[in-house]
């Protein structure tokens, strides 16, 4: 692994003493994010974003591997307005802290649960947050790098009109490796050859285009408040994405800006080879003439944003009966930093939230017997007592 984070951005704290912990803003499988208040440094008083992972729910045998390949990836990706990077990140005996900019408008779910829970109907809008999440998968994709999870629960927004990409729990560097076999992501925004490789009669794995369609799915998403099959079984909605066609969209249908059903169809081609790359989405029209309707987009996002509460005033943990549940309506956590086990729904596994106010050795556990940390928490890693 590269050199420890912590030595690299030693202007942030590295222990949990720097920070106090305020507020719970989103849950994930392994992992609760927090808001947080920078306690010492010339970072004195600045509110974070704090992914706060428990070590100690990964079985014993575990190498960590998924965590280390988010932040090996966080850390190849150059700097990006778009893109979510990390200040600093060191473990505890039990924890993972993952310190990165707090994004105080929330996720793209987050906000359509709140705000807009038929989805964002000004054009301008839509097309403004999806032409910098292009933005940002565009750069992954220049950098050799899958994101694999792209869903609104993992495009951020700040209160000033920023939109930023996150999560790379997940993603996956194809510098070495140019194709994948690896099952991981949410179901409902996977793509035909990432749920079944074998299609054809050959595997074939899956490459940048399986990020193409998801992003479909994600503009489908943002027009209509939930994705396709979102409301389904995990199993049942794989099954719909393997053998049904594609939705096509057209302005006939009434409602629709053709600019924007042309850019959807685009990516929903069940052929990955007749996908458009990030590149020539961003560059040739129609694509380009619909993401040309983004002016304005940027003023209507902060508009929205603030006729909403607080994030940390609309943000509660998941009910355990959605948890339990394979399917489920659109909605959902704040910041969906998602951290799959092969064959695993987003649904299948929530980390416990931790409380409020907490300063240093972060949440605990959520209940049950704790299984023992790996042997080898984080090679490479700063690690601190607590």
């Amino acid at each position: 692994m590269a050199a420890p984070a912590a030595e690299k951005e030693s202007e942030w704290p590295v222990k949990p003493e720097g920070y106090q912990l305020t507020a719970p803003v989103g849950y994930g499988t392994f992992a609760t994010v927090f808001k947080a208040l920078v306690l010492e440094g010339p970072h004195k008083g600045e509110n974070v974003g704090i992914k706060v992972t428990e070590l100690e729910q990964f079985p014993p045998d575990s190498n960590m591997g998924e965590i280390k390949t988010e932040m090996y990836t966080m850390q190849s990706v150059p700097d990006h307005p778009n893109i979510i990077k990390y200040n600093v990140v060191f473990a505890t005996k039990t924890q993972l802290w993952l310190v990165m900019p707090y994004m105080a408008g929330g996720s793209c779910e987050n906000v359509m649960q709140y705000g807009a829970p038929g989805g964002f109907k000004n054009v301008s809008l839509l097309a403004y947050v999806l032409r910098e999440t292009a933005t940002a998968l565009k750069c992954l994709h220049d950098n050799d790098i899958m994101h694999r999870d792209l869903k609104a629960g993992n495009i951020l927004l700040d209160t000033n009109g920023d939109v930023r990409l996150a999560d790379f729990g997940v993603s996956a560097s194809l510098k070495e490796v140019k194709t994948r076999h690896t099952f991981a992501g949410t179901p409902c925004w996977m793509a035909p050859e990432v749920l079944a490789p074998s299609q054809g009669g050959e595997e074939q794995g899956y490459d940048m285009r399986a990020d193409v369609w998801s992003f479909g799915i994600v503009a489908l998403e943002l027009a209509k408040g939930e994705a396709p099959f979102q409301r389904l079984p995990p199993l049942k909605a794989m099954m719909m994405i393997i053998h049904n066609d594609p939705q096509h969209l057209s302005a006939a249908q009434g409602g629709v800006d053709q600019d924007f059903a042309d850019t959807v169809n685009a990516c929903l081609q069940k052929d990955p080879a007749k996908r458009p790359s990030m590149d020539t989405l961003l560059t040739t029209n129609p694509y380009k003439r619909f993401f040309a309707k983004a002016a304005g987009g940027r003023e209507a996002l902060v508009q929205l944003l603030g006729g909403l509460p607080s994030l940390d005033g609309r943000t509660s943990a998941p009910p355990v009966s959605a948890q339990a549940q394979g399917g489920g309506g659109p909605g959902g956590p704040s910041w969906d930093f998602a951290v799959l086990q092969e064959g695993e729904s987003n649904n299948s596994k929530r980390a416990g939230g931790g409380g409020g106010g907490s300063r240093g050795g972060g949440p605990s556990s959520s209940g049950g017997a704790q299984k023992q940390p790996s042997a080898d928490p984080l090679e490479g890693l700063a690690e601190t007592e607590t």
